[in-house]
C-alpha cells in the first residue's frame, strides 16, 4: 500500500487487520506515506472527521453478554465518520464476553461498513487465532498488514536513544553484549521489539548502579553503560 495508486482500492475494502509486535496507529500512517497525501488519495472515502476511538480488546467486554453488546455498539457509534482502533484485539477470543463483542463487531462491519474504519492490532500468532474464532472475520477483513520486526541496526539505534533519554552513553563493546542478548530474546514469545529494548535498558541501569557501588566500574564511566551491565541471557520468567 506504499503506492498511492493502490491506496484508494485498499481503502474501498474498508477493513484492515494489522499483524505486528509493535504496531501503533502512527506506524500505520507512516507506513502508507505522508498523512496529507494519504487523506487526499482516498482515506476521505470513509473518514469524515479527524477522529480515532482507540481501545484495547478487554475494554469491549462488560459484566454480561447483553452489556457487552451495548458497550461495543456505543463505541462503534462513537467511531462513525472515523476510525475504531482496537489494540490487543486477540484478547477478544479469550472469553464468552469477548466472543459476544466479536459477534457484535462482525454485524456492524457488515451493516454499517460505509460508516467507519476498523483496525485490529496485535501479535501475529494471536491475531491468526482470533480470526479462526469466527468465520465472519475472515470473510470481512480484506487486507492484512504485517510489520517486520526491527533489525539489528535499528535495535541498536533504539537502545542508544533510550539510554540517552536516561542520560547514559554506551560503551562500544556494550553493543556486542547487547546484540548477543537480543539474539536470544527474539525467539521468545515475550519478544516485543522496542519494549524488549526498554526492559533490557532498565535492567542494565539497575545493574550498572550495583557495579558502580561495588567499584566494578571506574568513576569516569559513571554515566556510561558497560559490557558488564548487560546480562547476555534473558531473565527467567516465573
Amino acid at each position: 500500500i506504499k503506492e498511492k495508486g493502490e491506496l484508494k482500492d485498499i481503502i474501498e475494502e474498508y477493513l484492515k487487520l494489522n499483524l505486528s509486535n509493535y504496531i501503533t496507529l502512527k506506524d500505520l500512517i507512516s507506513y502508507t506515506g505522508d498523512k496529507e497525501e494519504y487523506v487526499k488519495e482516498g482515506l476521505d472515502v470513509l473518514i469524515k472527521e479527524n477522529k480515532v476511538i482507540e481501545v484495547d480488546g478487554n475494554f469491549l467486554k462488560a459484566g454480561s453478554l447483553g452489556d457487552t453488546t451495548i458497550k461495543t455498539k456505543v463505541l462503534i457509534r462513537q467511531a462513525y465518520g472515523g476510525v475504531l482502533f482496537i489494540d490487543e484485539a486477540y484478547s477478544l477470543g479469550e472469553s464468552e464476553f469477548g466472543e459476544q463483542a466479536i459477534a457484535t463487531l462482525i454485524k456492524e462491519m457488515e451493516d454499517n461498513r460505509d460508516k467507519f474504519i476498523i483496525i485490529l492490532a496485535g501479535y501475529t500468532k494471536n491475531m491468526k487465532e482470533l480470526i479462526k474464532t469466527n468465520p465472519g472475520f475472515a470473510s470481512r477483513i480484506k487486507e492484512y498488514i504485517s510489520f517486520p520486526d526491527y533489525d539489528e541496526t535499528e535495535m541498536r539505534q533504539i537502545f542508544l536513544y533510550m539510554a540517552g533519554q536516561q542520560n547514559f552513553a554506551i560503551d562500544q563493546d556494550t553493543y556486542d553484549v547487547f546484540d548477543v542478548r537480543m539474539s536470544k530474546e527474539r525467539p521468545l514469545m515475550t519478544f516485543g521489539n522496542a519494549r524488549t529494548v526498554r526492559s533490557i535498558l532498565d535492567e542494565a541501569i539497575d545493574l550498572h548502579a550495583l557495579n558502580y557501588i561495588n567499584k566494578k566500574i571506574d568513576a569516569s564511566n559513571k554515566f556510561k553503560l558497560m559490557p558488564c551491565d548487560i546480562k547476555p541471557t534473558p531473565k527467567e520468567i516465573f
